[in-house]
């Protein structure tokens, strides 16, 4: 087996974005909002369309974490993500084992 890793930052604006595609191969996923002027983040597991509000919340400097474990599998499917203002950004890791 071999293990990719992705690190990335992607800005989210007011119009939802996919912010992780699926990945069958994840094990991994954290994701930290890492906006600099109070930019609130929602993410959604899925491809519906991310809503600001509607889902996991993250202010600047909260994060999002899941891996696999021995009662858990880490979510596979995309990630959509919506800011409440301009400019938001996000840090992502994910871990994929193929």
């Amino acid at each position: 087996m071999q293990t990719i890793n992705r690190d990335t930052t992607i800005t989210v604006g007011t119009s939802s974005v996919e912010i992780a595609p699926l990945r069958s191969s994840r094990v991994v996923i954290y994701i930290t909002n890492t906006s600099t002027t109070a930019q609130k983040i929602t993410i959604r597991k899925g491809e519906t369309a991310g809503i600001s509000g509607e889902g996991l919340s993250l202010n600047p400097g909260d994060s999002w974490y899941e891996s696999d474990g021995a009662n858990f599998r880490c979510w596979r499917g995309p990630i959509q993500a919506i800011s409440d203002g301009a400019d938001g950004t996000l840090a992502i890791s994910e871990e994929m084992v193929i």
